[in-house]
């Protein structure tokens, strides 16, 4: 009777962990999805096709395809894991675009066809650290979730009912 009332307590405590890495994942999905929407617009405003927006644009893209398999299942490894190369490669396309040339969403919108010529620093900046804060709080989550996974004897239940690991965000860091 001990054994069945540990396993149940310690099932429901792998469950709650899970529900919460879960539920930790919707901000770092949104800020995420802002920032690609936000270098989606500024392509779009952009008068003329470059290679530095073309990449821009297909990078943004390339984020959105990546974080549709982690919005449906934070707690699969690969998906975070494409996730984060799709973020690198994302925060790349970024720090390339010319300084110059790049507004804020709501400035882009009344700007197309013409010279965009405003400070950029901010505006990457604050995206940068939406995804950060909120990258953070989801590793807090994913650490607590796969320290029960890994610790005895519960690890012995969590391998029985399939409850695995689940991947961090990266941090990027801006130049």
């Amino acid at each position: 009777l001990a054994l069945v009332c540990w396993a149940l307590g310690a099932y429901n405590r792998l469950v709650r962990l899970r529900t919460a890495v879960r539920e930790a994942f919707g901000p770092v999905h949104e800020a995420l999805d802002q920032a690609a929407q936000w270098l989606q617009a500024l392509v779009q405003a952009q008068p003329e096709a470059s290679d530095v927006w073309t990449s821009a644009g297909a990078a943004a893209q390339q984020l959105q395809a990546a974080l549709g398999p982690v919005r449906r299942e934070p707690l699969d490894a690969k998906a975070v894991a494409a996730l984060n190369a799709a973020h690198g490669v994302f925060a790349q396309a970024v720090q390339r675009l010319p300084e110059s040339e790049v507004v804020s969403m709501n400035e882009s919108e009344n700007m197309r066809g013409r010279p965009v010529i405003l400070v950029p620093v901010i505006e990457k900046t604050q995206r940068h650290m939406a995804v950060d804060v909120a990258a953070q709080a989801f590793n807090a989550q994913v650490q607590t979730h796969n320290a029960a996974v890994h610790t005895f004897p519960a690890a012995l239940l969590a391998w029985f009912l399939g409850f695995a690991p689940a991947g961090q965000i990266d941090a990027v860091s801006l130049p």
